[in-house]
């Protein structure tokens, strides 16, 4: 993949500041550099400059800040307002940056009329990109590490998987030999699956008239799949709310599963599905691997209930206000 030295470098960020936490053994709240990581791969790799956020902690926490409250002014207009106008104009800074330095020759996505290459319609663009780039990882890994460091016998099971690749603690994986490890996977796509971020509907809307079978569907009438309830429906996930990452695997072979795959739609499907699944895979795999192979983490004053399991809907789940984030609270 393109992206993996630029991934492999911001997880060097990463590590680095989680080393810091483990030397002294402070609770170290692992939302923040989760979305620091995720946010700093994608701004470098739609505006070619990463905002710092893994090199700045205070940068990184008005950030996450930011994003909290983007979420919350889906429901209503809130105090925190301000903090998403200052993403918005942070977007507006970064572009700038970008079209001052851009290619003369841009990518064919670039090629539409002068209008939607305005300076103000690419800031709103990277906004919605960083953003819905950042907190969807973030959320991933973090619940990940919850539901690992609350099960030790799957944490070892994995553990040792992981090590037939990365035997010292200072390996770098490749992302292909990452995906070949099917317990790994396993416990990624059981993660989402089980997380179901998108609590929201997502309609779209069709210019001419659909037929689904002895249906007719009048053209411009919205559509949409609820992918909240697609995954966590019982008729076809047995015990939905459960994390049980055996059930894509095959229980004579260990390999993975496919029956299963036409429900796996965490990031939607057919040709408007999410454009960066394939870098948020990435991010998910390449960190997970590495901060479980270099760190000995347990959990801090995190309860699923309160912590990672959502409250309220704000197109992606809430979880309960004031609290850090689905296993967040960890010791390094």
């Amino acid at each position: 993949m393109a992206a993996e030295p630029l991934i492999l470098e911001q997880i060097d960020l990463l590590s680095a500041q989680l080393d810091e936490y483990a030397a002294t053994r402070e609770v170290v709240q692992c939302h923040t550099f989760f979305l620091a990581y995720a946010t700093d791969i994608v701004t470098k790799h739609v505006l070619s400059s990463s905002m710092g956020l893994l090199q700045d902690r205070t940068k990184a926490l008005n950030w996450q800040r930011s994003i909290k409250s983007l979420a919350l002014s889906v429901r209503f207009l809130n105090p925190s307002m301000g903090l998403v106008l200052d993403s918005h104009e942070t977007m507006f800074v970064e572009t700038r940056k970008y079209l001052a330095n851009r290619p003369e020759k841009l990518p064919d996505i670039y090629n539409c009329d002068e209008q939607k290459k305005s300076q103000d319609r690419l800031a709103q663009e990277a906004f919605t990109i960083i953003s819905a780039g950042g907190d969807t990882v973030v959320s991933t890994l973090d619940n990940a590490l919850f539901y690992l460091l609350s099960d030790p016998p799957r944490l070892e099971t994995l553990m040792q998987e992981i090590k037939t690749i990365m035997p010292q603690a200072t390996s770098k994986p490749s992302l292909a030999a990452l995906q070949e490890l099917p317990y790994f996977t396993a416990i990624i796509k059981e993660t989402l699956r089980v997380s179901a971020l998108i609590t929201g509907r997502l309609p779209l809307q069709c210019p001419d008239i659909m037929q689904y079978k002895e249906w007719s569907i009048s053209a411009g009438t919205p559509i949409s799949t609820t992918i909240h309830d697609v995954l966590l429906d019982p008729t076809i996930f047995p015990h939905p709310n459960s994390f049980f990452p055996e059930r894509w695997l095959d229980e004579e072979t260990g390999q993975l599963v496919t029956h299963l795959n036409p429900f796996f739609v965490p990031f939607g499907k057919g040709t408007r599905m999410c454009q960066g699944m394939d870098l948020a895979m990435a991010e998910i795999y390449m960190a997970l691997a590495v901060v479980l192979r270099r760190f000995e983490l347990e959990l801090f004053d995190t309860i699923r209930e309160r912590d990672v399991d959502f409250a309220k809907h704000c197109l992606l789940g809430c979880r309960k206000r004031g609290v850090w984030g689905s296993g967040s609270g960890c010791w390094a």
